[in-house]
């Protein structure tokens, strides 16, 4: 898995390219973190590049999300294909990160 970064306004935006499973997710776990403890409690994920996610990304997305509410931050995603939004909807992932079908929708909502 391969993960950018980059920073438009006050969103932090993370490009996932790849599979994102049990071998992959603790090193999006561990970049979110990162992020996170560096001050930035706005961030947004690319998942145009996502090709797969695991229950244990699962784990890592609702776990970056309860920490980010916890600092009144937001968090929201877009750009997910139709096998990965199966996979989100079916664990309700968008009640706690909203999904949105671009970045400019992401970074209004």
């Amino acid at each position: 898995m391969d993960i950018f970064e980059n920073k438009k306004r006050d969103w932090m935006i993370l490009e996932l390219k790849g599979r994102m499973d049990a071998v992959t997710s603790p090193m999006v776990r561990e970049k979110i973190v990162s992020i996170v403890d560096q001050g930035e409690k706005m961030l947004c994920l690319d998942c145009s590049g996502l090709d797969y996610i695991s229950s244990a990304g699962l784990r890592v997305l609702f776990e970056a999300a309860y920490k980010i509410q916890d600092l009144r931050g937001k968090i929201a995603c877009y750009g997910v294909n139709s096998n990965v939004r199966k996979i989100f909807n079916l664990v309700d992932l968008p009640s706690e990160i909203p999904v949105f079908d671009s970045q400019e929708d992401a970074l209004k909502g």
